[in-house]
């Protein structure tokens, strides 16, 4: 009998013993000094949160004056550069071009702000021109042309009168870091993005990503997998996040040797997209409402429209990037501006 209750102790506390260590098992990446594409073992909402509060919705607006011209008149880009064409004494057309991005603070010293950005979210074409075709292909007379006369750029949240400034930008590179000035008292209640500038060039198939960005003027964070690592000199590479109009500039990072070690390798640079042309009314092009259920009569305009790839992002690199600041330090600092060495190339 005892010998019997002595086998039922020792079977409990085997089996016991067993269930314990079985739920204290816990597997840890080893640190490899690369990327991680595995989901962090760790929280990361406090490090996700914090990078989050230096993402800014950013909102631009061009305006364009534009004149209309019959085929007839053969108005060619020779008439325009010398300033004498049909149409001019005519009345112009008002044309609005809004443009939504991403920017992200990434200076804050003495008032002087400064966020990093897309050029084309911030820099539009001066000049459109449009001609008429002949058969498939464009003839040399101009249907239209429209001039750049004014724009503005918003950042929203943030205060003070001052406007906008480019402090400089790289349309090839599409990158462009945009400054507002305010008070040093309004200058307090931002922070600037917390991690450092990593490099994409180590980055590889497969790699975990994460995006923050305004897509439809959202704030939202998402996940992404790496696609087609260094596909050009820059180390630019793909990722496959489903993101909408409002993410360019929007901040991607990995991370290095499991949370909440976080590197910023590159911005969200744009969509893939095909364009397609539609027949719109004369109302569209000129803004102002169509009568729906009646009879048109008035003129029609081709319009182009992007229908966009979701699933295939495009990235500016956090390579690229050093290169736009190196180029661009002496004028930076010229206007006030010294940013950390991190930021320029050479820099690990």
């Amino acid at each position: 009998m005892n010998f019997n209750k002595s086998m039922l102790i020792i079977w409990v506390v085997w089996i016991f013993a067993a269930c314990s260590q079985k739920q204290t098992l816990v597997v840890h990446g080893q640190a490899d000094g690369e990327y991680d594409s595995e989901f962090p073992s760790t929280p990361i909402t406090e490090a996700v949160r914090k990078a989050a509060q230096s993402v800014i919705l950013l909102n631009s607006l061009f305006f364009y004056q534009g004149y209309e011209f019959d085929f007839k008149d053969r108005v060619t880009t020779a008439d325009i550069r010398s300033n004498k064409f049909p149409g001019r004494t005519g009345q112009p057309i008002i044309y609005e071009q809004p443009s939504a991005g991403t920017a992200t603070l990434i200076y804050n010293q003495d008032g002087k702000m400064a966020f990093l950005t897309c050029s084309h979210t911030v820099n539009a074409k001066d000049t459109l021109l449009n001609f008429y075709k002949i058969g498939e292909k464009n003839s040399e007379f101009l249907s239209a042309i429209f001039i750049l006369v004014k724009k503005q750029i918003n950042l929203v949240t943030i205060p003070g009168n001052d406007p906008v400034e480019i402090l400089a930008a790289d349309d090839k590179k599409d990158i462009a870091l945009i400054g507002k000035k305010v008070s040093q008292k309004q200058a307090k209640a931002y922070s600037v993005f917390p991690y450092k500038l990593g490099y994409a060039g180590e980055l590889d198939w497969a790699k975990l990503v994460y995006v923050i960005g305004y897509p439809y003027g959202k704030k939202m964070v998402t996940q992404a997998l790496v696609s087609s690592p260094n596909y050009d000199w820059d180390h630019s590479f793909l990722i496959d996040a489903t993101l909408y109009r409002g993410v360019s500039g929007a901040v991607v990072m990995a991370i290095r040797d499991g949370a909440p070690n976080f590197e910023l390798v590159g911005i969200a640079r744009a969509l893939s997209a095909e364009t397609l042309y539609y027949i719109g009314p004369e109302d569209i092009y000129k803004k102002r409402r169509v009568p729906v259920r009646q009879e048109y009569s008035g003129k029609l305009y081709i319009e182009p429209h992007l229908k966009v790839a979701y699933g295939l992002t495009f990235t500016v690199s956090a390579e690229a990037i050093r290169e736009f600041f190196s180029k661009n330090r002496a004028n930076l600092e010229a206007k006030g501006y010294y940013f950390p060495g991190r930021y320029f190339s050479g820099s690990k």
